[in-house]
């Protein structure tokens, strides 16, 4: 580990489980990766490595159920939270899942289109009116879960 304007390179131990090949995202003082459920056993719900920044040290999570398949997932961080996005293109829908402060993983959102791009992700949600600022790789669109819409 180095950081920015550090000099060193300072060894840590390494997780105890292997990372995916998805972006990680930052809250809170943690840097949270998706373990990657085909390098590992298998499991019903979503694995998480967290790695505190202040303390150097990695630790293991168990996130909310996962769909183990042909979607696409995202780790992203959206009003403060942790949060897991998993869109189901054969489906049409994108699962949000929220943690909350007690470590408790709620699915705060089920969108459902017409029809959705392969890898469609949540970006921010308004904090005004609550719609949701959808990236489909192409382009981007706000979702309105009042009125179910685009």
């Amino acid at each position: 580990m180095k950081y920015v304007d550090g000099w060193e390179w300072d060894p840590i131990d390494p997780p105890s489980r292997p990372v995916a090949g998805i972006p990680p995202t930052f809250v809170n003082g943690k840097i949270y990766w998706m373990v990657d459920p085909n390098l590992g056993p298998f499991s019903a719900r979503c694995e998480i490595v967290a790695f505190n920044v202040d303390t150097e040290e990695f630790e293991i999570l168990q996130g909310p159920p996962c769909t183990h398949g042909s979607g696409h997932m995202t780790i992203l961080e959206l009003q403060g939270a942790l949060c897991i996005s998993y869109s189901d293109q054969r489906r049409n829908t994108v699962d949000l899942w929220m943690m909350k402060d007690d470590g408790i993983w709620l699915m705060e959102y089920h969108i459902v289109l017409d029809k959705l791009a392969e890898n469609t992700a949540p970006l921010a949600i308004d904090p005004t009116d609550g719609r949701i600022l959808l990236n489909t790789g192409w382009s981007l669109g706000y979702y309105d879960p009042r009125t179910s819409s685009i």
